[in-house]
């Protein structure tokens, strides 16, 4: 059994999302890996594109990118596999406590945050084997009135939680423009709730 397609060329932010290889019988292969070189931003990008256009529910980029980058690009890509379809470590030396002790400890709380999720996750994939319904989707998907719903940049993850990864660690960036969908959104860390639809900034 085939676990695993490679989707040529390795995939690169702003990529249109029919720019991968494509084949008529791609939906037999359940998990596509989006190849080498791949930043966070295009990991973001390529899952939730695969999940309108090609109907592919587990599509993943190398968690922690095909390079050793600094502890916050750790951290940004731990945070974005937490949320995303697939979580696995790979390309380069990703071992958490190679970073310190902080590094380590806030990687284990995404990882155990990820087991919390299990339940959740096996569900969604029997639903997507069902009716194709991604794990991660776009918000067009759900509000498809709204303009600002067609970015790939941010994404409805298991249908119920808003997930906007902020993809740029170099001048340790913490806040972006966030489109929020109609209706009330608590925000997952400080409990905040805000209305929408609106745009605003979040950390």
């Amino acid at each position: 059994m085939t676990l695993t397609k490679f989707g040529l060329p390795d995939w690169r932010s702003g990529m249109a999302y029919d720019g991968a290889a494509e084949s008529p019988a791609h939906h037999r292969y359940p998990v596509w890996w989006t190849g080498d070189g791949v930043t966070l931003q295009a990991s973001v990008e390529s899952m939730v594109d695969a999940g309108v256009h090609g109907f592919k529910p587990f599509v993943h980029s190398d968690c922690g990118g095909d390079y050793r980058g600094s502890a916050g690009d750790l951290l940004r890509w731990t945070g974005h596999c937490t949320f995303g379809t697939i979580l696995r470590f790979h390309g380069n030396d990703h071992r958490p406590w190679t970073y310190g002790d902080a590094v380590e400890s806030t990687i284990r709380d995404y990882l155990n945050m990820r087991y919390k999720l299990l339940p959740s996750l096996i569900a969604a994939g029997h639903k997507a084997s069902a009716d194709a319904s991604p794990l991660a989707a776009r918000c067009d998907t759900f509000w498809p009135a709204f303009p600002e719903a067609r970015s790939n940049q941010q994404y409805i993850y298991l249908e119920d939680t808003l997930v906007a990864p902020i993809f740029d660690s170099t001048s340790n960036t913490s806040s972006r423009s966030v489109w929020i969908p109609p209706g009330k959104w608590q925000d997952a860390w400080n409990g905040s709730v805000v209305t929408g639809p609106a745009t605003l900034t979040v950390t």
